[in-house]
């Protein structure tokens, strides 16, 4: 059984209009962010190495203060999140500021409690596959067609993951179909190679984690500008100590 990325826990999305990397020397970010389009509270911290860091002063309400652990030289930001709604329960992201543009966080929504569900890929695939069958191994996935242009709002996008050599690739798909009562589905009308991804082959078994990405616009394949968003290795978030976060008013 492949467990399911810590990150992907529970679900959320904020528009991030600006970044503040403030200290680097103290491990903190600040993200003003527009919308949380989950109803998940806005003011969040996480502090790393199990180090308590306390809030002296108010958060604003459209802030979002936390702690990050790495700056990759492609100038992204990727950060871990415990949001108090649910203590214990963290989020990771691959953030990305597009010059001209807003950024976007990218959240699961296949699971909102506990991330029950665990879909995998039900055969080998190539790097030009079209048409995608995947099981249900177990859960109840919201499964259902979209449009070009509700794909490009953010719909029906997924990750294709494998936890053993960390491949990765996001899709997107315009239909679904059910091919038996065994919880067999077949994606078609697949889009490759998302958001900084590419088209590669994955091994049957890989976990497919749906994901919605609201007020994000989603690039196709032949689009000269994509957004950026990286899947948190497990073996990164197994090594941080979080503690429980607090909300401030």
């Amino acid at each position: 059984m492949v467990n399911a990325p810590e990150i992907f826990k529970y679900p959320v999305a904020f528009r991030v209009t600006s970044m503040d990397l403030g200290s680097l020397t103290s491990n903190r970010i600040t993200l003003d962010v527009a919308q949380d389009v989950f109803g998940l509270s806005l003011s969040l911290y996480t502090p790393l190495g199990g180090t308590e860091w306390k809030n002296e002063t108010v958060m604003p309400k459209n802030a979002l203060n936390v702690s990050i652990f790495e700056v990759p030289s492609n100038a992204g930001t990727r950060i871990a999140i415990s949001a108090n709604s649910e203590p214990g329960a963290y989020f990771g992201y691959y953030i990305t500021k597009r010059v001209g543009e807003e950024s976007y966080v990218l959240g699961n929504s296949s699971s909102i409690s506990s991330f029950s569900d665990n879909i995998v890929l039900d055969s080998d695939l190539t790097g030009s596959s079209d048409e995608i069958p995947i099981k249900v191994v177990s859960g109840d996935p919201d499964l259902a067609p979209a449009t070009i242009s509700e794909i490009r709002e953010g719909h029906n996008i997924a990750l294709i993951y494998n936890s053993a050599n960390e491949l990765q690739e996001f899709i997107a798909f315009e239909e679904v179909a059910m091919e038996t009562v065994d919880g067999s589905y077949t994606l078609s009308g697949v889009w490759r190679g998302l958001l900084d991804t590419t088209a590669k082959p994955h091994d049957k078994g890989s976990r497919v984690i749906f994901l919605e990405a609201e007020l994000g616009m989603i690039k196709a394949p032949q689009d000269p500008t994509k957004m950026h968003f990286k899947l948190l290795p497990e073996s990164v978030t197994e090594t941080l100590d979080f503690a429980v976060a607090d909300e401030y008013e």
